[in-house]
């Protein structure tokens, strides 16, 4: 039992290590950077404007890719009440971190609690290599 309150507190501390310059790097941000960004933020308006399904691209059509992450910012949106784009921006850290909680939760159980703090430390901490498919 002790072990896992040992390693709990060690993924918690990674974690934080993480997230406070995740934070501080998005304050002030009001607008993402990014055409997939961009793309996202368009769902998402749409989605916060109450049209769930159509595509803010093609008028009359349906959107085609998974709405989950549209509809999280749309929802971060209303439940913060901030404009759409500044939503986005400001909950990436916090949606990112709570990311990271699940992926460390899941290696404990799949590989024991040592490896996933290993393994946390590595997708935080561990520079990603020049390839594509290694990160």
């Amino acid at each position: 039992m002790t072990r896992y309150v040992l390693v709990t507190l060690t993924g918690a501390l990674c974690l934080w290590l993480a997230f406070v310059p995740a934070r501080r790097a998005v304050d002030g941000v009001t607008m993402p950077y990014d055409t997939d960004h961009f793309r996202e933020l368009a769902y998402a308006q749409t989605i916060a404007d109450g049209r769930w399904f159509d595509d803010p691209f093609y008028r009359g059509t349906t959107i085609w890719y998974n709405p989950l992450f549209a509809a999280t910012i749309a929802l971060v949106s209303r439940l913060t009440a901030l404009d759409v784009p500044v939503a986005m921006v400001q909950a990436g850290p916090v949606l990112t971190t709570a990311a990271q909680v699940v992926f460390f939760a899941a290696a404990v159980c799949l590989i024991g609690p040592w490896p996933a703090v290993m393994a946390l430390v590595a997708l935080l901490f561990v520079p990603p290599y020049d390839f594509s498919w290694a990160t």
